[in-house]
This record gives C-alpha cells, sequence and structure tokens, in this order.
C-alpha cells in the first residue's frame, strides 16, 4: 500500500526508525544491526484500509529480511459470488 507509515521499536521498546511505503508499497529499514525489532504500522495510507496488527521479527547478521504485511480485515470482506448470471445481481465494484 502506497504511503503507509511504519514505525520501527527495537527490543528495548525505544525508536529504531520510521519509514513511508513508496509508490509499489514498498518499505526499507537499511543498516539494521542485528536484534529483535517490532514494526508498528502508525497509518494505513488509505481510507478504505485499517492499520494491521504489530509484528515481530529478527534481523541476522548478512541476511536481509522481508516481511509480508496483509490487511486481512479488508481482504476477506471483498469476496463476492453472484448467485445467477442476471446483471443486477453482479458484484459490487471494488473500491
Amino acid at each position: 500500500m502506497p504511503s503507509a507509515a511504519f514505525r520501527l521499536l527495537d527490543s528495548a521498546d525505544q525508536k529504531a526508525g520510521r519509514q513511508q511505503s513508496d509508490a509499489r508499497g514498498k518499505v526499507v529499514f537499511p543498516d539494521l544491526g542485528p536484534g529483535i525489532y517490532r514494526l508498528k504500522q502508525t497509518a494505513s495510507g488509505s481510507p478504505l484500509h485499517e492499520v494491521v496488527t504489530d509484528q515481530d521479527f529478527i534481523v541476522t547478521p548478512g541476511a536481509t529480511t522481508r516481511l509480508t504485511i496483509t490487511d486481512r480485515s479488508r481482504r476477506s470482506r471483498s469476496s463476492c459470488r453472484p448467485r445467477t448470471t442476471r446483471p443486477e445481481s453482479s458484484c459490487p465494484a471494488r473500491p
């Protein structure tokens, strides 16, 4: 999600970084030292999506740690199955 805001905390709950996602929804926290971190989304970047649950992760020396953030509440509510082939019963347009 573009323009989503994130705060990164270290294992002592101290701020280790703050970033906003780019146009592709990607966020990078470069040059983190090894340790345990918590990623907190502070803004979703869209009025249609909620802020997701915090995620803890471990950074190990010499490795890239990748996380995928998914707004499960919106994904589960956006499914639709039309029951007939009549146009008036089709799925509503997605926002």
